[in-house]
């Protein structure tokens, strides 16, 4: 069951081929990166790192959802690498299912996507964090602070898992193909520290571009988003810009998306749909804007 309270079960029941040759196309640009990174300025290789990464994280968000063939360990196993270093595929799965499960979408007690801090969390909270917190609400902070806040968050949380006895081992393996993944870069001529840095940090950076107005909450409800978007950032986001028709039909793959898009009613009951013209209007309008409070407006009961 979805937020929308709409059900749908349509997983694969035979390979989905375009999926497929996305994970094809990663895996041949991180081979060809390896061969050729030293004959390109840095900068580059950072960039084609970073879409890379992004690209890659897309794909793990199909194989949440079940995709692209029928059989789930063969899934994992497209993106069972922890190549984003960050956050464990096994931990992003029960996020984003719970994500999906909730109707209290954006609440910070019941949405682990959730973006909103509580009041006694903010009132509590020093100055700089303060300050940094209400820089991440506009879009040039949520790509440069975002990535380094999810991997303070995901940190403590392992942290806490080491200690745990039912998932200490599972995070300990993680841990240490972290680290394999590190060395196996270096080892293949790339140097660790780029790889981190381009495919890690600054693809969760591109990333949160996408995510950045999909749920916010409100007074009148929460909202949710359209980015009208094609070519580049689409296939880079495997059309999860159509945020409401992914709710609407969590299992339908990305590229059956715009298709359902195209004939969907425009209309989400309690959910109310922000539509944007593309990603430039977004960045036009939000770069240096926030979109919205730090702290959940159900909560704010003065200025923040």
């Amino acid at each position: 069951m979805n937020f929308l309270g709409q059900r749908d079960d349509r997983l694969p029941r035979s390979v989905e081929w375009p999926t497929l040759i996305v994970a094809g196309c990663i895996a041949a640009g991180l081979a060809a990166l390896l061969v050729v990174h030293d004959r390109l300025p840095l900068p580059i290789t950072l960039v084609l790192l970073a879409v890379l990464g992004a690209w890659y994280g897309s794909l793990q968000h199909e194989v949440v959802h079940g995709h692209p063939t029928p059989w789930p360990r063969l899934n994992v196993s497209l993106v069972g690498a922890p190549l984003g270093l960050v956050y464990p595929f096994w931990l992003y799965r029960g996020d984003h299912i719970e994500h999906h499960a909730t109707t209290e979408l954006t609440d910070p007690d019941r949405d682990p996507e959730s973006p909103y801090l509580h009041r006694a969390a903010w009132d509590t909270a020093p100055q700089l964090l303060r300050m940094l917190l209400t820089w991440r609400c506009t879009l040039l902070g949520r790509m440069v602070l975002g990535p380094g806040f999810a991997i303070a968050s995901v940190g403590r949380r392992l942290a806490g898992h080491v200690i745990d006895d039912d998932r200490r081992w599972i995070t300990i393996r993680f841990l240490c193909a972290d680290v394999m993944v590190l060395v196996g870069a270096q080892w293949l001529g790339l140097p660790a520290w780029e790889f981190a840095l381009g495919f890690g940090y600054m693809g969760m950076s591109l990333t949160l571009v996408r995510s950045f107005a999909e749920h916010r909450a409100a007074l009148d409800g929460p909202h949710t988003a359209i980015v009208n978007s094609r070519g580049f950032w689409a296939l880079l986001f495997l059309n999860n810009n159509l945020h409401v028709d992914h709710h609407r039909h969590p299992g339908v793959a990305w590229y059956r998306l715009p298709a359902l898009h195209r004939v969907a009613a425009r209309s989400a009951g309690t959910v109310h749909i922000d539509t944007y013209s593309g990603y430039l209007e977004v960045f036009r309008r939000f770069l240096v804007r926030p979109i919205a409070p730090v702290v959940h407006p159900l909560e704010r009961t003065q200025t923040v």
